[in-house]
């Protein structure tokens, strides 16, 4: 009896996180669609709410990616320059702990491009085009390689390392 209710107790357990979190599969299809939609972009950052340094890596560098497009979204100035900084923190940190992360420097390199000179985010725009296009082969996701080839393709990433405005 007791095995049955710490089964069903975990059984509870499981349903209640996996209703909360989200995949990163979810967090790719979604961060696309948070640049052009403010309400996707704050569906996105609640879904990615309980995401911290403790969990998933690579959702947290969504969640950094995703608080800095929330920021594009926000008219308020010390709002949108605070969900930046704190967007960027999280993007940052995500990308020390895993240097080698494609995706997440394709994370950064997305946001450096679309982010004000003013806020002098820019540095590393020439390093992570060159790290991205040396590594992308690497990818094992076909999905996602395509789809960062095919935003390499289109945009216009500067020879220098400051961004276009």
């Amino acid at each position: 009896m007791k095995k049955i209710a710490l089964f069903i107790s975990l059984l509870l357990l499981v349903v209640h996180v996996s209703a909360q979190s989200i995949n990163v599969d979810e967090a790719r299809s979604l961060y696309v669609k948070s640049a052009e939609n403010k309400e996707v972009c704050k569906k996105l950052y609640e879904k990615l709410a309980k995401i911290d340094e403790a969990n998933q890596n690579l959702l947290l560098g969504y969640k950094g990616a995703v608080l800095a497009e929330m920021a594009r979204h926000e008219k308020d100035a010390p709002k949108k320059l605070k969900l930046f900084k704190e967007g960027k923190r999280k993007l940052e940190q995500a990308i020390i702990n895993d240097l080698e992360n494609v995706e997440l420097r394709f994370l950064r390199l997305s946001i450096q491009l679309h982010t004000p000179d003013v806020l002098h985010y820019n540095a590393q725009i020439k390093s992570d085009k060159l790290f991205i296009e040396s590594n992308l082969e690497k990818l094992k996701n076909e999905k996602l390689k395509k789809s960062i080839s095919e935003y390499m393709a289109k945009v216009a990433i500067p020879s220098e390392t400051s961004s276009p405005k």
